[in-house]
């Protein structure tokens, strides 16, 4: 069963060995983008480095518990901060 060639793309239309209705489009090469090189110089963002560690240690299994702040609206209650200075 043919598929119309209107109600296909340009790539399903090649796919398929069926000419294509409309001309062939010239497509460019993706264009690359080049950083600054004191953009490299930075050091790694340090939450994705935490995020790294806790997912490798969720891949091995092991338990975490994690204390990120989130974005916390109110200040934490007096009770909290006296058990963290605590422990």
């Amino acid at each position: 069963m043919a598929i119309p060639l209107s109600t296909c793309s340009p790539c399903e239309q090649q796919a398929a060995g069926q000419a294509a209705s409309e001309p062939d489009r010239v497509t460019e090469a993706p264009f690359e983008i080049r950083l600054a090189e004191r953009v490299h110089r930075l050091p790694p963002y340090m939450f994705g480095r935490i995020n790294n560690l806790l997912y490798e240690k969720r891949r091995a299994h092991r338990d975490v518990i994690d204390l990120g702040m989130g974005n916390p609206s109110d200040p934490p209650q007096d009770l909290v901060i006296e058990k963290l200075a605590q422990a």
